[in-house]
């Protein structure tokens, strides 16, 4: 790349490949003489094999955020976790200097500002700033005991609707937030994925979502009957589903109309799993519906023992029914909800 200019910084910075390997540097000057003189000794030193000069956090932090940070999906929250260790390690400490007395100090300091799992956080944030330098630009990182600075969380969530809960819930006047909190418990679907669902998504013939989800991973939901129905009552939408429009203030009035406390939107989510397990759903299967990386988080679930096996998507809708109406089919209850919707 050569020596240029950052959009973020009055300075003049190097790049540059030697086997493999990528070289990035601040030269510290604005005068573009001088920086093309420091980016040619660099080059020189390279290939004379004299040892790489010691990067400082700024370096470290600006590598990890331009080359990977900022294409990651939570660059928001990275960025903003950045810029506070930025401010409590300093820019420009040399990082191989950095010690476990310091990252102490660190948490020291942030436990009383923030919880401890975002502390928590913050830290694995800079392991993985450090690991990133050293495996991609070959930069001596120091020894840090990660585990022993870790400090204890409280117990996750685990908050889901109650029968009665979802009862009301799917009887408040808003029936558009009531259709999407169906949708949400029918699927297990997260809310961005809701907030974003269009008829492209949707395969009719084969019931089945496609989905991009966290992480960038690709899901195909299942859909139940239940699903089924809510979709096709839905026709009146032709290219977003579900309608979002000052969503925040609908679901807080729908939730208080509904008597339903201490309680979030993605604890819908947390509601198709609990229901699911409860109604027998292999964990397994679950990990699957959930779309889960690592089976420890399906395991959440795990408390209760399953009887036998049915699709859980399918189980779910079937509970939620069942809790509302016995004597209803799936589908009536569905169009009832959305013609209510529409009066």
């Amino acid at each position: 790349m050569g020596l240029y200019r950052r959009k973020d910084s009055p300075v003049w910075w190097y790049s540059f490949t030697r086997a493999g390997v990528r070289f990035r540097e601040s030269t510290d000057t604005e005068d573009k003489a001088e920086a093309l003189r420091i980016f040619e000794q660099a080059k020189a030193d390279y290939r004379r094999g004299n040892k790489v000069k010691k990067w400082k956090w700024r370096e470290f932090a600006g590598a990890y955020w331009f080359e990977h940070g900022q294409h990651c999906e939570n660059k928001k929250t990275m960025q903003t976790q950045l810029e506070t260790l930025s401010d409590h390690i300093g820019p420009n400490t040399f990082v191989d200097g950095l010690t476990n007395a310091a990252f102490t100090r660190f948490v020291q300091k942030r436990r009383a500002e923030v919880s401890n799992s975002t502390v928590n956080r913050e830290l694995q944030l800079a392991r993985a700033v450090l690991m990133y330098c050293e495996d991609i630009h070959s930069q001596a990182i120091p020894r840090i005991s990660w585990k022993r600075l870790k400090l204890k969380e409280p117990p996750r969530r685990e908050r889901f609707l109650s029968a009665d809960e979802f009862d009301r819930l799917m009887s408040i006047e808003n029936q558009e937030i009531a259709a999407i909190s169906a949708w949400a418990v029918f699927t297990g679907m997260r809310k961005d994925n809701i907030k974003t669902l269009t008829r492209a998504q949707v395969d009719i013939g084969a019931q089945r979502v496609r989905l991009v989800t966290k992480g960038n991973k690709r899901q195909l939901i299942k859909l139940s009957s239940a699903a089924m129905a809510l979709l096709s009552a839905r026709s009146d939408r032709q290219e977003r589903i579900f309608d979002f429009t000052n969503f925040e203030k609908r679901w807080r009035a729908a939730l208080a109309e509904a008597k339903v406390s201490d309680f979030r939107f993605h604890d819908l989510r947390h509601t198709f799993a609990s229901w699911a397990r409860m109604s027998g759903v292999d964990i397994l299967d679950l990990k699957e519906a959930m779309n889960h990386s690592d089976i420890s988080t399906t395991m959440r679930y795990a408390h209760v023992s399953p009887d036998y096996q049915e699709s859980a998507h399918e189980k779910v809708a079937q509970s939620a029914f069942l809790s509302r109406n016995r004597s209803r089919s799936t589908p009536s209850q569905l169009q009832a909800i959305d013609s209510k919707r529409k009066k």
